[in-house]
């Protein structure tokens, strides 16, 4: 849980963090069927992930969706640059 008095970790720690619990799980994925996926949690092991990542994942899946569908409606069928296919983790 994010605090007011609680200042984030340093970017290098915040990053492993991302790499290790946040992106297996939308590594490969396409966008819309990431936001769309219905989650019926089991177990004990279930918890939100840390530092707001789970927020800002789905901000950042909503804006490409609205991206696609703004490519769509004006009909420039150009949709790869500003909406991935997959999610990439290629970059640094």
């Amino acid at each position: 849980m994010l605090h007011l008095f609680h200042p984030l970790p340093d970017r290098s720690e915040l990053e492993r963090t991302f790499r290790q619990e946040a992106l297996p799980g939308l590594r490969g994925q396409p966008p819309m069927g990431i936001i769309h996926r219905v989650l019926r949690p089991r177990g004990g092991n279930n918890r939100a992930l840390p530092h707001g990542f789970g927020e800002a994942i789905d901000q950042a899946l909503w804006d490409l969706a609205r991206l696609r569908s703004h490519a769509q409606v004006d009909g420039s069928g150009e949709v790869e640059p500003p909406f991935p296919r997959r999610l990439r983790t290629d970059r640094p």
